[in-house]
């Protein structure tokens, strides 16, 4: 009994010690996913951005890999090379679903990089639906702040601004939808064939029409 209760022990260690080798990076969205924002936050986009696109593919409830892939692709662009166009169309793409999706930390971006360029109406567009979020009034956060909240105003003038409301007005938040999990994104998110996991975050609600008026 005790020699099989010994050699069923070295079994299980083998087994643990053969699947730390198979697999560095740690299964499951909280391991994947952790890593890659740490990464990210050392300023390692190319390493970090396989596991942040495959979590931010997941769909619904996922706004914030979304935002945050959005703004590693960002980074990379910022850097040049002839890949710089395409991270930036993707990081747009990205960070505009986040924002559809009614996180208010992309509707703010994109508020400023509309602005940045040179898009005043779609700055003025996106400040509106931010200021008008439910969640980030209830947080007592402002992302863009009074100068650019007035640089905003400044660029798109009156008439814009009158434009801006009434396309903002028709604004309903659009949950954003799973995409197909890309080559090694099941070791990664631990899901084997499963599919999406559950949101793991909650939604920000928009403030209907007739709301607070920026």
């Amino acid at each position: 009994m005790i020699r099989l209760m010994f050699l069923a022990m070295i079994a299980v260690s083998l087994s643990a010690c053969g699947l730390q080798r198979r697999d560095p990076i740690p299964p499951g969205a909280d391991g994947g996913y952790s890593r890659a924002a740490s990464m990210a936050a050392q300023g390692r986009y190319e390493e970090a951005l396989p596991a942040l696109r495959c979590a931010a593919d997941q769909g619904q409830g996922y706004e914030v890999a979304q935002h945050q892939t959005a703004l590693a692709l960002f980074a990379l662009a910022d850097r040049g090379g002839a890949e710089a166009g395409a991270w930036r169309d993707e990081a747009m793409e990205r960070l505009t679903l986040a924002a559809n999706a009614g996180w208010g930390a992309s509707q703010a971006e994109l508020a400023r990089r509309n602005l940045a360029a040179g898009e005043a109406e779609d700055a003025a567009y996106w400040a509106i639906i931010y200021r008008a979020n439910a969640r980030e009034s209830s947080l007592g956060v402002n992302r863009l702040g009074a100068d650019s909240e007035a640089a905003i105003r400044a660029a798109a003038g009156q008439a814009g601004m009158e434009r801006a409301r009434a396309r903002a007005g028709e604004f309903f938040p659009r949950p954003q939808s799973v995409r197909p999990l890309a080559h090694g994104c099941a070791n990664i998110l631990g899901i084997g064939n499963q599919g999406a996991r559950p949101p793991r975050q909650r939604q920000q609600q928009q403030v209907p029409p007739g709301g607070p008026r920026y």
